[in-house]
């Protein structure tokens, strides 16, 4: 299939977000069809001579055509009012600079960019609540968008600042990695996982620990009610539980936040009886603080 006849498919279309993404798809893409060099280096071809071949007119005719190609290719990747900005440029070099120039920066304000991304990963560490993956992500936002800036981040970069800015969690598991991994070759997606493993036996660990703290806690025989503060509607729900009663595990309440569709009244409210019986009340959405009846 000639390169005409496919000129138009697959083109990005830019529509003033994410400039840099657009630029590099669509230079791959000019590449793909055999067109970036006309955008490169902006050079006319040279007139065919007097006695060229037929086959050497119709290559410098096809030659001639690849600007147009070009300038097809921008336009079709352009939403309309960003094409309004570049409809009266004639050749594709000069398209590009106008969109480069408007949505990229000059070089002063992308080294400026680029500084202020800089202080920000230099910044970032991972926070005691967040996961590996959350913070493994937030990272890579940055180091890309200083990549798209034309900032050379290698990856062994990147694992270095992850590996320093670990919550004290996963010292231990870091120290490992140092002694069992060789830093050059390994990729940030191998450290990752590692960190995923570790962070999941961590949360495991964890929740073993509190299940055996409820248990034991639990498991002991209560000798004295429990003081609470709650609203009717939760009174109302402790005393249908049946399975509290039957431990028998008693509780006061304190405090009761009364709800009813009338303006609000002090009411009484008696503490949990042996068979689990309370004074009752409609839980609605007005709400007056009462203390139980001693």
């Amino acid at each position: 299939m000639s390169i005409s006849s496919n000129i138009v498919a697959g083109i990005p279309v830019f529509t003033r977000e994410h400039y840099h993404i657009w630029a590099i798809k669509m230079r791959f893409y000019l590449r793909s069809q055999g067109l970036w060099n006309v955008v490169a280096t902006d050079v006319d071809p040279s007139p065919s001579s007097a006695n060229s071949t037929l086959a050497q007119i119709i290559a410098h005719e096809e030659e001639k055509l690849k600007k147009d190609k070009v300038i097809t290719c921008l336009h079709s990747g352009l939403a309309n009012h960003i094409f309004t900005k570049i409809m009266d440029l004639e050749t594709p070099k000069l398209v590009w600079d106008k969109l480069q120039g408007e949505f990229e920066g000059s070089s002063r304000i992308k080294t400026v960019r680029i500084l202020s991304l800089k202080k920000e990963i230099e910044l970032m560490k991972m926070k005691d609540i967040e996961c590996v993956k959350n913070y493994s992500d937030r990272l890579m936002d940055v180091v890309n968008r200083m990549r798209l800036l034309g900032k050379v981040i290698g990856d062994q970069k990147v694992i270095k600042k992850m590996m320093v800015s670990l919550p004290q969690k996963f010292e231990a598991k870091i120290y490992v990695i140092e002694e069992s991994c060789d830093l050059n070759i390994l990729s940030i997606a191998e450290l990752t996982s590692k960190l995923l493993v570790q962070e999941q036996m961590y949360t495991k660990t964890r929740e073993a620990k509190l299940e055996g703290y409820a248990d034991t806690n639990l498991g002991q025989e209560q000798n004295s009610p429990s003081d609470i503060h709650c609203d009717n509607k939760f009174v109302n729900s402790i005393a249908e539980n049946s399975v509290q009663h039957g431990r028998t595990k008693h509780i006061n309440v304190n405090r009761v936040f009364y709800r009813s569709d009338t303006p609000m009244i002090e009411e009484d409210f008696e503490n949990l009886k042996d068979n689990g019986e309370w004074n009752r009340c409609s839980p609605n959405h007005n709400t007056k603080s009462v203390m139980p009846q001693k």
